[in-house]
Parts: structure tokens; sequence; C-alpha cells
């Protein structure tokens, strides 16, 4: 018997597999200690053990999978075919729809529809059903069921209307800002470029309770772009004093910061828009390089902030990367090719500030910042855990660390410097 072990030869078994038609209905089976022909009824002939219950019920188990496993291969071609006799008439019924809709325009009121599944309308009193047409093959349209396919349903067409108008209202405001911007008075301008933002922001949790994800995401990128420009005019009409009082790059690194704050808040009160969190991760990119230029900062100082932003934006993509869905992908992606090109420039202006370095305090400030860009390089690359990612970085990271070095040492013995 297949699975069972058997401890020897025994004369007279020739064959090992169970036979339940030597004795009727009394199912033989060879021994599983011995080997030899057995049954139910006188156990086993060779040893003289008495009949194995398991052994009997594997030989009658080993009958009625057989059964079952014709029983269900007939359910399955049964299924087959009723799979396909349904999937037929609905191909039917759907061309005859479409070619009798092609037919009737406008469609009357008992005109049926592929939902519903109503008969349709006869041409005429006492007239017959319309003969059929060639029938078509199952998976296949019709030339009339294409082109009635081409129409657009109204929530779609909404949609669309829906953006192209955020689309407008959006070129209508830069266009506004700056091509129109000294044709009126500055106040009044800043209060409709005002007006818009609260607009544009107040239509997309409308658009959400009815089910425009589209048409939300469009106007609330349009609002939260707009928020720089309302912090423009602010600074053009002196509000508060604002133009008196901050330094330019201040207050546009303030803006920044701002914008980016309202919206990720604006994202975490509308849970189903995506587009917010974007934004926020762009909008806030400025904040650091505007700080550095309004403090006049060197090359060691711009690597220094380049780092952190860089630094920053990993961080944004190591938190995005918790979110599985194609929002925090986007998300992701997008703070790590903001962080690639930040770490780039970072190591970039520090090499320069290295390399015009001309006393030991200088070379050791610019040594410091490329150090800085190299270990978030290396940290970023044993993150990803992305080959051969780790080994290019660790070699491009073993060089700056070489060039630092020899590049601060020949500050502070003049002599070592053989180039």
């Amino acid at each position: 018997m297949p699975g069972v072990p058997r401890n020897g030869d025994h004369k007279g078994v020739t064959d090992s597999r169970p036979d339940t038609a030597a004795k009727g209905d009394i199912i033989r089976y060879p021994c599983p200690w011995c080997g030899a022909a057995a049954d139910e009824v006188d156990g086993c002939s060779g040893c003289g053990r008495p009949a194995d219950p398991d052994a009997v019920n594997i030989v009658r188990l080993d009958a009625r999978i057989a059964e079952c496993a014709v029983q269900v291969q007939q359910a399955r071609q049964a299924f087959d075919r009723a799979s396909g006799h349904l999937a037929d008439a609905q191909a039917r019924r759907t061309a005859a729809y479409f070619r009798l809709r092609f037919r009737v325009r406008p469609v009357t009121a008992q005109a049926p529809s592929p939902e519903t599944g109503a008969a349709p309308p006869a041409a005429g009193r006492g007239a017959g059903p319309a003969p059929e047409q060639a029938r078509p093959e199952v998976g296949t349209a019709t030339p009339d069921a294409q082109h009635t396919k081409a129409e657009t349903s109204p929530r779609t067409v909404q949609t669309i209307l829906f953006v192209l108008g955020g689309i407008l209202l959006g070129s209508a405001a830069v266009v506004f800002t700056t091509v129109a911007w000294s044709s009126s008075g500055i106040a009044g301008k800043a209060v409709i470029l005002a007006g818009f933002t609260v607009l544009a922001l107040g239509i997309p949790p409308v658009a959400l309770n009815r089910r425009l994800r589209g048409t939300a995401e469009t106007f609330a990128t349009l609002g939260l772009l707009l928020l720089p420009l309302d912090g423009y005019a602010a600074w053009h009409v002196n509000l508060a004093g604002l133009a008196d009082t901050l330094n330019p790059g201040m207050y546009a690194s303030g803006v920044s910061v701002v914008s980016a704050v309202v919206a990720a808040g604006y994202g975490i009160a509308c849970r189903g828009l995506a587009a917010p969190r974007l934004v926020a991760v762009v909008v806030a990119q400025p904040a650091l390089p505007l700080l550095a230029l309004a403090q006049n900062a060197a090359a060691a100082g711009w690597s220094v902030l380049l780092t952190i932003l860089a630094a920053l934006n990993v961080g944004l993509s190591w938190l995005a990367g918790v979110d599985r869905s194609p929002a925090g992908r986007a998300r992701r992606i997008l703070a790590g090719v903001l962080a690639g090109t930040w770490l780039l420039a970072a190591t970039g202006t520090g090499l320069v500030a290295l390399l015009v370095a001309t006393d030991l305090a200088g070379a050791a400030g610019a040594a410091g910042a490329v150090l800085a860009a190299t270990a978030v390089l290396l940290g970023t690359a044993l993150l990803l855990r992305t080959t051969p990612l780790p080994e290019i970085t660790m070699a491009c990271g073993v060089g700056l660390v070489a060039i630092a070095a020899y590049r601060t040492s020949t500050e502070a013995w003049p002599e070592l410097d053989i180039l």
C-alpha cells in the first residue's frame, strides 16, 4: 500500500496495491507490518495480526477520493458550461440594447437599460420583436455599441468641468498677480487674492461630500499654492508693518513655513485628500535656503543648511513609507528625490568651501560641513538598503572623508601639501 512502511518481501504477495474485488465487498490491503496480504475480516495472512482499522480506512477513503474527484470534475465542467451560457446571453442582450438605443433617438422612458434588465419596447402596436441581426461573439461589441459607449456620464462631465474651472481660476489668479498688479490699488488686489484663496479652500470639503475627489484635489492644490501669493501681497501692502520690521529673506522663509504648516493641517482636516500633503512638502523646501540667503551665509553655512534640509526630507520619506497607499508612495518618492537633490547640493557646496578655504578655521568648518553631508548620505543609503547603493555610497564617503582630512591637514601643516 502506498505510504505504508514494509518490513520485508513476502512470497505470494506480488502486488502491494489494495484489491477490493477479490472477496466481494471485503477490503484487502497489504499488511503494514510484514507486507503480506491482509483483509478486514481475517487480518494478515503472514504475521497473523488482526485487521488494522487505519489501513482499512485508508483503502476505503482512497476509493471515496477517486469518486469525489470524478464528481468534482463533472461539476467543474457543468459550471464552465453554465458560465459560458451566461456570458453569451449577457453579450447578446447588451448588443441588442445598444442596437435599439442607436435606432431610437431620443431614448423613450420605456427604453431598457443594461442595469434594469427590462425588455425593449415594441416598435409599434401589435408589432413583433425586431428581427435578430448577426449574433455577436462573447466579449465583442457591435459598431452601434462602440458608438454609444463613447458617451460620457453626467458625473464625468461634471468632474471635468470642475477641474477645468479650477485650472482657469488658478490661471486667472496668476495673471492677476503678475500682469495686472500695477493697474489698480495694491490693497484691493490683496483683498481679492485672499478672497480667491478662501474660495478655493472652501470648495474641496463640499466636493468630497459629493464624491468629487478629483475636483477636491484640484481646488485644494490651487488654494494652497495661492498662500505664498497671499504672503507676497501682504508684504507689498506692508500689512502690520511687515516690510518695515522684517528682512525680506526672513519674511519669505516664514511664509514658506506657514504655508507648509497650513497645507499639512488642511490635509489632516480633509482626510480624503492627498494633494495637501504633497503641497506641504513642496512649499516647505525654500525655507532654509531663504534663511541662509537672509543671513548672508558663507559656502560652509549653505552646506550645513542644505544638509539639514536633506535630512528632514529623508525623515519625511521614511515616515511616508509607512503609508502603503498611492498617495503615501508619491510622498515618499517626492521626498526622496528632494533629499537626493539637496544632498548633492550640500556636498558640492561643502567641497567648494573646502577648496577655497585660506586658513585652518575655514578649512575645518568646511570639512565639518562635508563630513555632515557624508554622514547623512551614508545613513540614507543604509536606511534604504538597496543594492548596490550602500556600497557605492560607502566608496564616495571614504573619498569625501579623505579629501576633508587632506585639506585640513595641509592648512595645519603646509609642508604636507604635495599638490
